[in-house]
């Protein structure tokens, strides 16, 4: 599960630093990195037996969240959308029957408790 929450800390990271450096498409930038950790990871499989499945269907569910309006993403949206990601990813994907929607459903809930949580945060003046 440490794991899993570095990887999307990591790649909501690396979106938010792209879109940063100029390139202004959400959608392309969080395509090119999934692609990216996606070739990473199979040629790690090549090398090392390690379980595939659960890695790029975590990515794949990230590249959802990295989609993100820029205007949303900070520090400190990517830390708790990420630990939220991980551990609705943990108790609602296997619970739920398709990949499109286990992975869609989790991303979009854990965007927008994240958003919520953050507001609330903020009025309280913890940020």
């Amino acid at each position: 599960m440490i794991i899993l929450f570095f990887i999307s800390i990591s790649l909501l990271f690396m979106t938010k630093r792209l879109y940063s450096l100029g390139f202004k498409n959400t959608v392309l930038i969080s395509s090119v990195m999934t692609l990216i950790v996606f070739t990473i990871l199979w040629v790690i499989r090549l090398r090392a037996d390690f379980n595939f499945d659960l890695y790029s269907t975590f990515i794949y569910g990230i590249s959802f969240m990295s989609m993100t309006t820029e205007d949303k993403i900070s520090p400190q949206f990517v830390i708790l959308a990420s630990f939220v990601y991980v551990v609705l990813f943990s108790t609602l994907t296997p619970n739920l029957p398709s990949i499109g929607g286990a992975l869609g459903t989790t991303a979009f809930i854990s965007v927008t408790l994240t958003i919520f949580l953050l507001k609330i945060l903020k009025r309280l003046r913890f940020f």
